[in-house]
C-alpha cells in the first residue's frame, strides 16, 4: 500500500515538473532505470534521501507526518 502511494508521488513529482524519466534521472545523479524502480508500484526500497533529491529538482517541498494514537501527532519539513 505504501509503496503505491510512493510510487505515485513520484511519477506525479516528476510529471508536474514537466520532465521525462531521463530527464529527472539526470538531475538527481542517477539513471532511468533507478527512476523506473522508484514508480514501480511493486518497489518496496525507496529511501529518504533520494525522495528528498527528486522532490527537490522538481521544486516540491516535502513534509514527514508522524502520527500515534491518541495524541502523538507531529509533522516535520523535509529541506
Amino acid at each position: 500500500m505504501h509503496q503505491i502511494d510512493l510510487a505515485l508521488l513520484v511519477r506525479e513529482m516528476r510529471e508536474d515538473a514537466g520532465l521525462t524519466q531521463t530527464e529527472l534521472a539526470k538531475k538527481v545523479g542517477t539513471t532511468q532505470s533507478v527512476i523506473a524502480r522508484l514508480e514501480d508500484a511493486e518497489y518496496a526500497g525507496h529511501s529518504l534521501s533520494m525522495l528528498e533529491r527528486i522532490a527537490a529538482v522538481c521544486g516540491v517541498a516535502l513534509k514527514l507526518h508522524a502520527e500515534k494514537k491518541p495524541n502523538f501527532d507531529r509533522e516535520v519539513a523535509l529541506v
